[in-house]
């Protein structure tokens, strides 16, 4: 992956009730931490009188071996920081069928909507059809596969009600072959009897580049690979900011 470049911007704030007040900013050369794996610095801070911030940064690889779950979580609870992230879900969404009707004189207009945690994430609209087709991907950061569960729903755009929902607890791609499920059907809930969702799910485990910088494998691609490569290069990426602030 060529990096040559990207800048990783840090900007700091003194948190305050009306405004925060500006402490300074840094900026790191995303490419050296690639080439080292990780790295523990302190850096000046710009746009500041004085003043240095206190970062440990990780270049992360997309693993496909669910034993390398372990070590990612191990360090998020040694840093005691919930909200790391320690894989990567890529969703393809192909299409759905048979949704009931929205409303009885015409079809829905069906969208997709997918979400974990506060992230939210969908589809385009396809008017006036029980059969959509979306062929869209998306990419979200997940915090424990072994307990995370990813919340799907479809609605009509003009009334706003739901045609089917879907919860796929996360931990069910653990024992898949390359941690994933190929456009598979899965039964839609409080939808008609014969409606379904036809989705590719991929997870990949954020593992230290460090460990093994030369261990990647080519990935086998998702429909669509194209338009979500963007947001898996960015999934690659995880900051740690330590609390250690010296004035």
């Amino acid at each position: 992956m060529d990096t040559s470049g990207t800048q990783l911007h840090v900007e700091l704030y003194d948190k305050d009730t009306s405004k925060d007040d500006d402490l300074g900013r840094a900026t790191v050369e995303v490419s050296n931490i690639v080439k080292k794996g990780q790295d523990n610095m302190w850096i000046t801070l710009e746009q500041a009188k004085h003043g240095m911030i206190h970062l440990r940064l990780t270049w992360l690889t997309l693993s496909s071996n669910y034993a390398d779950l372990q070590a990612a979580l191990t360090e998020t609870q040694y840093l005691r920081v919930t909200s790391m992230s320690t894989a990567l879900l890529v969703v393809f969404v192909d299409s759905a069928k048979n949704l009931p009707q929205a409303r009885s004189t015409s079809q829905p207009d069906p969208f997709a909507v997918f979400t974990l945690y506060k992230d939210s994430k969908q589809t385009a609209v396809q008017m006036r059809t029980s059969d959509p087709v979306w062929e869209q991907g998306f990419t979200f950061l997940v915090r424990n596969p072994e307990t995370d569960t990813f919340f799907i729903r479809i609605e009509d755009q003009k009334t706003n009600s739901e045609l089917g929902n879907l919860d796929i607890n996360l931990n069910t791609l653990s024992d898949k072959a390359n941690l994933e499920i190929v456009k598979q059907p899965f039964m839609l809930l409080k939808s008609g009897p014969q409606s379904k969702i036809i989705l590719t799910l991929r997870l990949r485990i954020l593992k230290n580049g460090s460990d093994d910088m030369q261990s990647d494998q080519p990935e086998s691609p998702l429909e669509k690979g194209d338009s979500i490569s963007s947001n898996i290069v960015s999934g690659k990426r995880k900051l740690t900011i330590s609390k250690n602030v010296n004035f």
